[in-house]
Protein backbone atom coordinates (compact mmCIF):
# COMPACT_ATOMS: atom_id res chain seq x y z
CA UNK A 1 0.00 0.00 0.00
CA UNK A 2 0.99 3.65 -0.84
CA UNK A 3 0.39 6.38 1.64
CA UNK A 4 -0.11 9.81 0.72
CA UNK A 5 0.25 12.45 3.69
CA UNK A 6 -1.14 16.24 3.29
CA UNK A 7 0.42 18.26 6.16
CA UNK A 8 -0.38 21.86 6.66
CA UNK A 9 3.23 22.70 7.24
CA UNK A 10 7.04 21.55 6.54
CA UNK A 11 7.65 20.70 10.81
CA UNK A 12 4.37 17.66 9.99
CA UNK A 13 6.43 16.88 7.38
CA UNK A 14 9.88 17.01 9.09
CA UNK A 15 8.35 15.05 12.25
CA UNK A 16 6.14 12.20 9.64
CA UNK A 17 9.65 11.52 7.94
CA UNK A 18 11.24 10.82 11.29
CA UNK A 19 7.95 9.33 12.88
CA UNK A 20 6.57 6.82 9.72
CA UNK A 21 9.51 4.45 8.85
CA UNK A 22 9.25 3.52 12.45
CA UNK A 23 5.50 2.24 12.34
CA UNK A 24 4.92 1.10 8.59
CA UNK A 25 6.48 -2.00 7.17
CA UNK A 26 8.99 -0.88 4.04
CA UNK A 27 8.56 -3.94 2.27
CA UNK A 28 4.22 -3.51 1.98
CA UNK A 29 3.91 -0.03 2.08
CA UNK A 30 5.83 2.96 0.69
CA UNK A 31 4.90 6.69 1.62
CA UNK A 32 5.16 10.23 0.36
CA UNK A 33 4.18 13.79 1.90
CA UNK A 34 2.88 16.55 -0.19
CA UNK A 35 3.33 19.61 2.32
CA UNK A 36 1.33 23.02 2.02
CA UNK A 37 2.35 26.50 3.27
CA UNK A 38 -0.31 26.33 6.45
CA UNK A 39 -4.13 25.26 6.80
CA UNK A 40 -6.00 27.48 4.37
CA UNK A 41 -3.47 26.20 1.29
CA UNK A 42 -4.05 22.83 2.09
CA UNK A 43 -7.93 23.76 2.15
CA UNK A 44 -7.69 25.37 -1.08
CA UNK A 45 -5.63 22.74 -2.75
CA UNK A 46 -7.13 19.73 -1.36
CA UNK A 47 -10.01 19.10 -3.62
CA UNK A 48 -8.06 19.37 -6.93
CA UNK A 49 -4.98 17.11 -5.39
CA UNK A 50 -7.48 14.53 -4.61
CA UNK A 51 -9.19 14.66 -7.59
CA UNK A 52 -6.04 14.45 -9.50
CA UNK A 53 -4.91 11.50 -7.60
CA UNK A 54 -8.41 9.42 -7.70
CA UNK A 55 -8.09 9.83 -11.40
CA UNK A 56 -5.19 7.77 -11.74
CA UNK A 57 -6.98 4.99 -9.86
CA UNK A 58 -4.45 3.13 -7.89
CA UNK A 59 -6.27 0.99 -5.73
CA UNK A 60 -3.43 0.34 -3.42
CA UNK A 61 -3.32 4.26 -2.08
CA UNK A 62 -4.71 5.99 1.08
CA UNK A 63 -4.82 9.51 1.40
CA UNK A 64 -4.04 10.96 5.38
CA UNK A 65 -4.53 14.61 5.92
CA UNK A 66 -3.08 16.01 9.07
CA UNK A 67 -3.93 19.26 9.98
CA UNK A 68 -3.27 21.34 13.79
CA UNK A 69 -6.39 22.40 15.42
CA UNK A 70 -5.00 25.99 16.67
CA UNK A 71 -7.65 27.18 18.21
CA UNK A 72 -10.52 26.14 15.77
CA UNK A 73 -13.10 23.72 16.71
CA UNK A 74 -11.71 20.40 15.99
CA UNK A 75 -15.15 18.77 15.10
CA UNK A 76 -15.43 21.88 12.50
CA UNK A 77 -12.18 21.28 11.09
CA UNK A 78 -13.30 17.61 10.92
CA UNK A 79 -16.44 17.99 8.95
CA UNK A 80 -14.67 20.31 6.67
CA UNK A 81 -12.36 17.12 5.36
CA UNK A 82 -14.94 15.07 5.42
CA UNK A 83 -17.33 17.15 3.56
CA UNK A 84 -14.00 18.03 0.97
CA UNK A 85 -14.08 13.93 0.27
CA UNK A 86 -18.01 13.39 -0.05
CA UNK A 87 -18.14 16.09 -2.27
CA UNK A 88 -15.31 13.95 -4.49
CA UNK A 89 -17.79 10.73 -3.77
CA UNK A 90 -14.57 9.67 -1.78
CA UNK A 91 -15.17 6.98 1.20
CA UNK A 92 -13.20 8.71 4.23
CA UNK A 93 -12.44 6.30 7.23
CA UNK A 94 -15.21 8.21 9.59
CA UNK A 95 -17.66 8.05 6.30
CA UNK A 96 -16.48 4.86 4.42
CA UNK A 97 -18.97 4.12 1.30
CA UNK A 98 -21.53 1.48 1.40
CA UNK A 99 -19.43 -1.73 0.69
CA UNK A 100 -16.84 -0.24 3.66
CA UNK A 101 -14.15 1.15 1.98
CA UNK A 102 -12.53 4.40 1.98
CA UNK A 103 -9.62 6.07 0.76
CA UNK A 104 -9.03 9.00 3.19
CA UNK A 105 -7.95 9.13 6.74
CA UNK A 106 -8.75 12.65 8.20
CA UNK A 107 -6.84 13.55 11.56
CA UNK A 108 -6.82 16.39 13.73
CA UNK A 109 -3.40 17.42 15.77
CA UNK A 110 -5.45 18.64 18.85
CA UNK A 111 -2.40 19.81 20.33
CA UNK A 112 0.11 21.36 17.93
CA UNK A 113 2.68 19.15 16.64
CA UNK A 114 5.35 21.19 17.63
CA UNK A 115 3.71 20.06 21.19
CA UNK A 116 4.41 16.58 20.92
CA UNK A 117 8.06 17.08 20.88
CA UNK A 118 8.51 20.37 23.20
CA UNK A 119 5.98 19.07 25.70
CA UNK A 120 8.48 15.72 26.45
CA UNK A 121 11.36 17.12 28.66
CA UNK A 122 12.85 13.73 28.79
CA UNK A 123 12.78 13.47 24.81
CA UNK A 124 14.08 16.57 24.15
CA UNK A 125 16.66 16.15 26.61
CA UNK A 126 17.61 12.95 24.97
CA UNK A 127 17.79 14.21 21.51
CA UNK A 128 19.61 17.33 22.59
CA UNK A 129 22.20 16.64 25.67
CA UNK A 130 23.65 19.62 25.38
CA UNK A 131 20.74 21.22 26.08
CA UNK A 132 20.56 23.65 29.51
CA UNK A 133 17.82 22.71 32.13
CA UNK A 134 16.86 26.74 32.33
CA UNK A 135 15.58 25.99 29.34
CA UNK A 136 12.06 23.91 30.03
CA UNK A 137 11.71 26.84 33.33
CA UNK A 138 11.24 29.80 30.64
CA UNK A 139 7.61 31.14 30.36
CA UNK A 140 7.42 30.40 26.82
CA UNK A 141 8.18 26.52 27.01
CA UNK A 142 5.86 26.14 30.50
CA UNK A 143 3.24 25.67 28.22
CA UNK A 144 4.25 24.23 25.12
CA UNK A 145 0.95 25.34 23.50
Amino acid sequence: MHLIFFTEEQSAEAALYNIIPKIIDANEHSFQIITHNGRNDLMKKLPSKLKALLETNQQDEKYIILVDRDSNDCKVIKNQLEEIAMDLGIGTKTNPKLDGTYKVVNRVAIEELESWFIGDQQAVETAFPGIKSSFFSQPRFKDPD
